[in-house]
């Protein structure tokens, strides 16, 4: 299949701005999410830079731009193991430890290989590399020829294969599905960019297949940035609704406030966030789960500062995206949600605790977060129709037995 050279390198540059303009946009939503969103963000940048020095290798502009020959490999060997670690550390939400930096040990020992061609002179580079037969990578004087195509397809499938066993694991039975998505395309767009160099190994891409070969892998990167790019969920944390595919609801349990004098009595506390929604998407019910567990167990609006950007960056979303759920799916602002969330945490403490009776309104009110007493009171009032003082009278009182 014969193609216009000027058409492939026109192709390879919108190839390449695209990935530049794909990487920058995906880090500024996905910097601040964690281990995860960082090292994703990188892995977007080190794949521009190896598919710039495929536009090279593509167009023969290695002759005047030597050292970019044999640094193109090098992004698998640091892409492969940023992967990896964005599953293991950042969809586990774990430190980096000392013992990660094994991983770029392979990068290391390919840097080393290839320290002599990197120190030489620029012509001395140009004579050392075999354009017709690349793929040999024999100008270090470590490994032997061919055997880095080998290494890598080694490190491409024991990464692939790690990575498949962690996303098994049951602590991320509860990973975000948009980022087990992320995960797969990342995954698979890793065994399509080494396909050239497999091609390259086995003879099949040079001579007039060349153009053709081209032309797909072009096609297959512009596919894997635009899905990147026309997703929102992949891209800016957004979820996408469809009405084809509905998680089942999730009811969140509640009381049952039969009458006056049952929200008087110590059994009553005050009603759970009672979904409006009639259906949920797979992204809602998964909002819906590890916002209140977060709250939950870790009660973070027991504190007086507590705003809509630290619960956004506790449970890793964007601000406007926590507003747009709690819309939607609560029918309430972040204050009202929140301050249903610390009345219920009073209430729970008043039946259990019976220091916490003793307390004056103002040690309860900071206790749990307002700022004021009238706060206290109003929201108080607001969900248990009646006062905390009132409240506690009716704790006190001995229950009558059946």
């Amino acid at each position: 299949m014969l193609l216009p050279k000027d058409f492939i390198s026109f192709l390879y540059i919108g190839m390449n701005i695209t990935s530049v303009v794909v990487s920058f946009i995906y880090t500024y939503y996905h910097w601040s999410k964690g281990l995860f969103g960082k090292f994703t963000s990188l892995a977007l940048f080190f794949i521009s830079y190896g598919l710039l020095t495929f536009f090279a290798a593509a167009n023969g502009l290695f002759p005047y731009f030597p050292w970019l020959a044999r640094t193109g490999l090098l992004m698998i060997f640091i892409l492969v193991p940023l992967i990896f670690l964005a599953v293991h550390r950042g969809l586990r939400e774990s430190p980096i430890r000392k013992v990660d930096l094994l991983h770029g040990l392979p990068g290391l020992l390919y840097v080393v290989n290839f320290l002599p061609f990197w120190i030489k002179p620029q012509q001395d580079r140009i004579l050392m590399i075999d354009l017709q037969n690349f793929a040999k990578y024999d100008e270090g004087w470590i490994f032997p020829a061919y055997s880095l195509s080998i290494i890598t397809f080694i490190v491409v499938l024991a990464y692939g294969i790690r990575i498949f066993q962690i996303m098994q694991l049951p602590s991320l039975e509860q990973t975000s599905p948009y980022r087990r998505r992320k995960v797969l395309i990342f995954c698979l767009y890793v065994i399509f960019l080494i396909t050239p160099i497999i091609l390259s190994w086995t003879g099949h891409y040079s001579g007039a297949k060349r153009g053709a070969f081209n032309l797909l892998f072009i096609l297959g990167n512009l596919i894997f940035f635009l899905v990147i790019l026309s997703i929102p969920e992949l891209i800016y944390g957004l979820t996408t609704k469809n009405k084809f595919h509905q998680a089942p609801i999730i009811l969140l349990p509640k009381s049952q406030k039969t009458d006056i004098n049952d929200e008087y009595s110590p059994k009553a506390i005050v009603q759970k966030e009672e979904i409006i929604k009639s259906n949920l998407t797979e992204e809602e019910a998964y909002f819906v789960k590890k916002l209140n567990a977060y709250l939950d167990h870790e009660h973070p609006f027991l504190n007086v500062d507590f705003s809509q950007s630290t619960l956004a960056q506790g449970i890793d979303m964007p601000v406007y995206q926590l507003r747009k759920y709690l819309k939607d799916i609560y029918n309430n602002s972040f204050n009202e949600f929140i301050n249903r969330k610390r009345i219920q945490f009073l209430v729970l403490q008043l039946k259990n605790k019976k220091e916490w009776r003793n307390y004056n309104m103002g040690s309860l009110a900071t206790e749990i977060g307002f700022k004021s007493v009238n706060s206290l009171y109003l929201n108080f009032k607001k969900e248990m129709n009646t006062t905390p003082k009132e409240y506690i009278v009716q704790l006190e009182k001995p229950q009558a037995t059946a």
